[in-house]
């Protein structure tokens, strides 16, 4: 098809606060992504959140996260998304997102989680890789060609019950490589990726962490899959929450210019 310039149409908040991971925005996709949108890493929530189109909350600790935004801030970030906003949550971001929580703790904020979406989430303490299965044809995700895929988690949210008007993009086909005993039936079969809507606004929370590709080291595993397809899977999320995947050449690994 005919290319498209699309330098500055895409405005992309990534939080780095207290409680974030700064190390985001040195990622491969994030440093892709600001070559050609308008990437604004804060460690503060701006005055005029309507300059942005979608609002990237990365892993750190979540709680920590929405202390250092406060509760008027947090309130903010849902009239964003509510009002057509995206919002994409990786790992403790995830957690931002949600909204029930099993065995809350009491010492959690009252304005913590954001409940963008409904989905129920624990928190089993494990870090490796793990293999994620979905069927990404349904969701028109177009960079993995088999059903199962590998990925680094750290300790991010496991969603269940989750209601019919969230979309279940994939789950946990394995356990990390390490793992506490006992944790094993929180992961098989359940949510690992979700989006849906709040309002207007397409929310994306996602447990693992695909921006930081296939880690190497002793709880790598095996691990097959090309950075690429990762770093493509991470762009994916942030433009399908602004409604603009078709700004990327996933058969190139590129935008359009």
């Amino acid at each position: 098809g005919d290319k498209i310039m699309i330098k500055d149409t895409v405005s992309i908040f990534i939080f780095i606060g207290s409680g974030a991971d700064p190390s985001i925005v040195a990622t491969k996709a994030f440093r892709k992504l600001r070559r050609f949108c308008r990437v604004s890493a804060m460690s503060y929530l701006p005055e005029y959140l309507d300059e942005f189109d979608v609002m990237v909350f990365p892993g750190g600790t979540a709680t920590w996260q929405a202390r250092t935004l406060g509760e008027a801030d947090c309130l903010r970030i849902k009239q964003f998304v509510e009002a057509g906003g995206g919002f994409v949550g990786i790992c403790a971001g995830a957690f931002l997102g949600g909204q029930k929580v099993q065995s809350r703790k009491q010492s959690w904020p009252d304005y913590f989680p954001l409940n963008l979406l409904p989905t129920e989430f624990s928190i089993p303490p494990a870090q490796g890789l793990v293999l994620l299965k979905g069927d990404w044809n349904k969701y028109n995700i177009p960079m993995f060609d088999s059903e199962s895929v590998e990925c680094w988690y750290f300790n991010g949210p496991i969603f269940s019950n989750v209601p019919d008007s969230v979309n279940v993009v994939c789950t946990f086909d394995t356990v990390p490589n390490n793992w506490r005993k006992g944790i094993k039936n929180k992961f098989l079969n359940n949510a690992a990726i979700v989006n849906g809507f709040y309002g207007n606004g397409k929310v994306w929370l996602c447990s693992p962490h695909p921006e930081k590709g296939v880690p190497n080291g002793p709880m790598a595993g095996d691990a097959s899959l090309p950075m690429d397809i990762l770093d493509d899977f991470t762009i994916f999320m942030v433009l399908d929450a602004t409604d603009r995947v078709n700004l990327y050449d996933f058969n190139d690994s590129g935008f359009f210019e």
